[in-house]
């Protein structure tokens, strides 16, 4: 890793899904459609509170897993087609991003180059747990991915862990059992939310030092997965923000005790400017 001493912030992680793109109601019609698809039962007439904060418990205690026993679903008898049926609608369902998120990403990325006064760019990257495939357009319409100096997606965690061997078994990200056949236990350990699997990919690749970084997340598990991150030369906690328009409430991000926390998209401009980030 390199790092420049008189630069503070020299690189920048974005979530996508609730920080960049508004993935929360598509993924509210999704269940809905697995459960009437699936022999399931949806509870929830309309997407609002009361279904998040289920949503977000279901997550956070038995992984995507438990979205399916929320909505009564045998995810083990219908796995296949699950993730048939999901990859297709994630192709054929537009997500749109979050008012006011790609304009402030993009105006981090335009005050932030390389002038005499600053001597090296920052670095823009993303860590997702989505395929490439899936995030792609809709990043590509806000105008993003031209910016971007690397990304961390599902196929690259499938393609350093394995070796490839995940994506060509087809074996999904969080079904760690079947992982478990491939891999040792303890990567497969690292691969569990909160982990930091990623995160030490997207320094990595930034060519950053996680001292110098800033993460942006809107999730109590994405909070804590750059908490005490394990790097070759030690373990670190990298600068996290947590913000509000995504997933889950300020409550419940404040308990994965972020750095900072904010409410609306520009303020990501203006902390940014003042950890020394822009010029």
């Amino acid at each position: 890793m390199i790092h420049v001493e008189n630069t503070p912030i020299q690189g920048i992680i974005f979530d996508v899904d609730g920080k960049i793109l508004n993935s929360m109601v598509p993924q509210y019609i999704w269940l809905k459609y697995a459960a009437e698809t699936f022999e399931g039962n949806f509870k929830w007439d309309s997407y609002g509170p009361e279904y998040q904060e289920e949503y977000n418990l279901h997550l956070e205690n038995h992984g995507m897993r438990g979205l399916y026993t929320m909505i009564g679903v045998d995810f083990e008898k219908h796995a296949k087609k699950i993730w048939d049926e999901f990859t297709n609608f994630n192709r054929t369902h537009e997500i749109v991003p979050i008012e006011g998120v790609p304009e402030a990403i993009q105006e981090i990325y335009k005050r932030s180059r390389v002038t005499l006064k600053r001597p090296i760019a920052l670095g823009l990257a993303i860590n997702t747990t989505k395929t490439w495939n899936d995030v792609e357009l809709p990043l590509q319409k806000a105008g993003l991915v031209d910016i971007l100096n690397c990304r961390v997606t599902k196929d690259d965690i499938y393609e350093e862990c394995s070796n490839g061997e995940a994506k060509k078994k087809n074996i999904a990200y969080d079904d760690y059992a079947a992982l478990k056949t491939i891999l040792d236990e303890k990567t497969v350990k690292m691969l569990e939310k909160p982990n930091g699997y990623s995160v030490v990919l997207a320094c990595k690749r930034l060519k950053i030092h996680p001292n110098r970084i800033l993460a942006f997340e809107d999730t109590k598990m994405g909070l804590e997965s750059y908490r005490k991150v394990k790097f070759e030369d030690g373990y670190y906690d990298v600068n996290v923000v947590g913000v509000t328009w995504g997933y889950e409430s300020k409550e419940r991000l404040l308990k994965g005790s972020p750095d900072y926390i904010i409410d609306k998209p520009k303020q990501m401009v203006e902390l940014v400017g003042d950890l020394g980030g822009l010029n």
